[in-house]
């Protein structure tokens, strides 16, 4: 509420007496909040300490480490896959075959020798083995065929029936069975005689 003029102007003229100050306390600053110190923040990083241990055991501990699935051998892989494209000869278009039968074997070469066939063109790669080790005279000639036949399918777009199909599964199935036999004898030891 505000004073009167009168009242105003007692307190201020001259000589007269000046009424006591009213009692006002100073205002105190707040007092500084130290996050450091205070007990809440103890208990938000224990907190998140306890989460993290309890979501690293349940993924872990509870369901067990993540297991890799089974391996199998590229010779296993380009067996089945043999073995389903066989099922499926009769419902595919030349060229198509010839792609995926050329990718079975393309893909086994790699995983069986370490080499990158699906790189190169056939070819390339044929030319790129000639003089190496990896496969014998007959392994190359066999490969060599069943590339050529492939190529046909695929580029040259010539029409394959179902026997001309069949064999180049036949030359795929004997070149995985033939090489990984082979691969085997290379491995044993020197001196080792066949068993009778």
């Amino acid at each position: 509420m505000l004073p009167s003029a009168a009242a105003f102007l007692a307190v201020t003229a001259p000589g007269a007496a000046t009424p006591p100050a009213p009692d006002i306390r100073a205002i105190v600053p707040p007092e500084p909040y130290y996050i450091a110190g205070s007990p809440l923040w103890l208990v938000v990083v224990a907190a998140c300490f306890v989460l993290a241990g309890v979501v690293v055991w349940y993924l872990f501990f509870r369901h067990g480490a993540p297991k890799p699935g089974p391996k199998f051998a590229p010779r296993e892989v380009a067996e089945r896959r043999l073995r389903e494209l066989a099922a499926r000869v009769g419902d595919l278009d030349a060229r198509t075959f010839g792609n995926e039968v050329a990718d079975v074997l393309r893909e086994y070469i790699g995983g069986q020798f370490g080499l990158h066939p699906e790189r190169q063109t056939s070819p390339e790669f044929l030319a790129s083995v000639q003089g190496s080790r990896v496969f014998t005279k007959t392994g190359h000639v066999l490969l060599a065929d069943f590339l050529e036949g492939c190529d046909l399918l695929k580029f040259a777009r010539a029409d394959a029936g179902l026997e001309r199909r069949q064999h180049l599964l036949t030359q795929a199935t004997d070149f995985v069975r033939s090489s990984v036999a082979e691969e085997s004898d290379r491995r044993k030891p020197e001196g080792a005689s066949a068993r009778p």
